[in-house]
Order: structure tokens, then C-alpha cells, then sequence
């Protein structure tokens, strides 16, 4: 199954939503290595939130409570045909 869990609230000043969505995706990597992952996330965050096979990353260049997400949101979501889509 493809999994899309959006991440984008992962900052480099750590927020509460954000702080759950590194845990969230941490969390499922050290239980889950069958399903593929696919975090959408900020193009500011350099460093990988997960090194694993079964994770890949992809940069957004907005943020999900901006008004471009509103108009381009699904965009980025269709891109990566996902086939369950988490949103923080």
C-alpha cells in the first residue's frame, strides 16, 4: 500500500504538530518496512526525517495553511498517487 503522510509542519523551530509528525513517521518506520511511504514536506527541511528504503521524501515549497496549499494542495498530493493520504 502507498501511504502519503503529510509532514509539512516539520520546521526547523520544532512546533507541537510538528514534533508529532516526527514521532508519527518514526514511529511507523521502526514497526512498518513492507508499506510504502511517502511524506510530503517542506523544501526549507534538508535534513531526511526517515533513512529507510520504504520512505521517500518529497519537498513542497508551501505550506499547508497557506493559501497557495488551498489552491495547489491536491496537486501535490495527486503527484504521488498515494493510495491512503494522512493530513496533520
Amino acid at each position: 500500500m502507498r501511504i502519503c503522510i503529510d509532514a509539512r509542519e516539520v520546521r526547523d523551530v520544532v512546533t507541537s504538530l510538528g514534533r508529532y509528525a516526527i514521532n508519527l513517521v518514526r514511529g511507523i518506520a521502526a514497526v512498518d518496512r513492507e508499506n510504502e511511504y511517502v511524506l510530503l514536506k517542506r523544501s526549507s527541511c534538508q535534513e531526511p526525517l526517515v533513512t529507510q528504503p520504504n520512505f521517500t521524501e518529497v519537498p513542497v515549497e508551501y505550506g499547508i495553511s497557506t493559501f497557495k496549499n488551498i489552491l495547489k494542495g491536491k496537486e501535490a498530493i495527486r503527484r504521488v498517487q498515494p493510495d491512503v493520504y494522512h493530513s496533520l
